[in-house]
């Protein structure tokens, strides 16, 4: 039974899951504390903030049952992996962070430390997995540093009790260092450099965030597989931060900081000039998605480059909507008149021959007022 699997797709499968009800205790930025200095990236989920919007769970609402059919098999397992474990999502599961390195060439990540907070009741789920016929093939409950451990056997992942209410899932060595952050023996991720300022600057609240401090050689990476690209400055970008957070739109806000202003504003013109392309090339394309490009605002202050979404929620079900009937085994529904981006032209007259002004010229991108800058 390979441990780190289901696991991985419980916690994934959390914001899945329409009117959870979780106490307002839950807080991602606690969790944040209890990670190791030894990633390049994390990614934060606070469920229960998220799911208090009711909002957006009737939006998740909607958008399962119109996939329920594709979603039916991995509902199953999720099930079946909950039953086993004796985790009730709907009561147990709170808040859950992703720590792992700068994706390798080719975007594999291979390791990685994923944290899951909840009410758990470790004798249960110990005795459920003990009892389980699957689980007695390849599984074993052993310990690790002195802490309770379930093993599957040849497997290098595996999942430690850090305490009652808290798993912590990945290999030795991640778990190693999880166990010495816990026992005040190792460095934190928040108070390491580069990352405590990037914590920092989430704001209080978020339950979704996404953060990334690149290194030398990340750099380095980057620089090779971007060069000759309009993407080569991205190889001068000290770490960027994307959060999200939902009310009746989903707002979004990309942070990209640079070493210098000057590369900042290479990167800014470089993410505008390619969501501007995205733009001429969405002729025809559901009113939806053009909604989403034009949503995109951009401005630079001083080392950081900033992108802003919003976008609103009752669109996000339409545009998800278009997406499955667009790569359904039927293929694409045909678009009425309704759908198609409307020109705007006047009876009678056509659009001119070429594409049409983007409005792109060779000056830095100027600042522009949106919503929550």
């Amino acid at each position: 039974m390979p441990i780190f699997q289901p696991l991985s797709r419980l916690a994934l499968a959390v914001v899945l899951i329409a009117g959870l009800r979780w106490p307002p205790a839950a807080r991602a930025e606690e969790l944040i504390a209890r990670l190791p200095a030894s990633g390049s990236v994390v990614i934060s989920i606070d469920a229960a903030r998220l799911l208090a919007n009711p909002a957006w769970k009737n939006l998740i609402d909607d958008l399962t049952g119109s996939a329920s059919q594709a979603l039916a098999p991995i509902m199953a397992e999720f099930d079946a992996t909950c039953k086993t474990l004796e985790v009730n999502p709907r009561q147990d599961l709170r808040d859950l962070a992703f720590l792992l390195p700068f994706p390798r060439p080719g975007g594999q990540m291979e390791e990685g430390l994923l944290l899951l907070r909840g009410t758990f009741q470790k004798e249960a789920m110990v005795a459920a997995l003990e009892k389980d016929e699957s689980f007695k093939i390849d599984g074993k409950i052993d310990t690790f540093e002195g802490l309770t451990a379930i093993r599957a056997v040849g497997k290098p992942d595996f999942t430690v009790f850090l305490a009652s209410d808290l798993l912590a899932v990945g290999n030795e060595s991640w778990l190693r260092e999880a166990i010495a952050v816990q026992n005040g023996k190792g460095p934190a991720l928040s108070t390491s450099p580069g990352f405590s300022d990037l914590v920092k600057r989430v704001p209080a609240g978020t339950p979704v965030w996404i953060g990334a401090v690149l290194t030398p050689e990340s750099q380095q990476q980057i620089a090779q597989a971007a060069s000759d690209t309009p993407y080569a400055a991205f190889s001068r970008m000290v770490d960027l931060l994307l959060t999200i957070d939902v009310t009746t739109a989903i707002e979004a806000r990309l942070q990209v900081r640079a070493e210098t202003p000057e590369a900042a504003g290479v990167i800014g013109s470089t993410i505008e000039g390619t969501i501007a392309q995205a733009r001429l090339n969405a002729t025809g394309a559901p009113a939806e998605w053009v909604k989403l490009l034009n949503g995109f605002t951009f401005k630079s202050e001083g080392a950081m480059a900033i992108v802003n979404l919003s976008y609103p929620l009752a669109d996000v079900k339409v545009l998800v909507q278009r997406f499955q009937e667009t790569t359904s085994p039927g293929g694409p529904a045909p678009a009425s008149d309704d759908d198609r981006l409307d020109p705007g032209l006047p009876p009678g007259e056509s659009e001119p021959e070429g594409p049409p002004d983007s409005g792109a010229t060779d000056d830095p991108p100027q600042e522009t007022n949106e919503p929550g800058s």
